[in-house]
């Protein structure tokens, strides 16, 4: 596979390790940016079932009163 088919710069061609290095490169990239995005929704959605969990029990120590 050539630079141009896997979109890179031209120069990853003549860095070392060739293209496959900065393929690797830019997956590993890719890759970390969309775990981070996905923990982040994952934190999101825990602290939103915390709300929720808190706000069911708020209302029930009402009712129980």
């Amino acid at each position: 596979m050539t630079t141009k088919e896997l979109h890179l710069p031209r120069r990853a061609a003549v860095l070392p390790g060739g293209p496959r290095r900065a393929l690797n490169a830019l997956l590993a990239r890719r890759d970390r940016r969309a775990g981070s995005r996905a923990e982040r929704a994952t934190a999101l959605r825990q602290r939103l079932d915390r709300l929720e969990a808190a706000r069911t029990a708020a209302e029930r120590a009402r009712l129980w009163w």
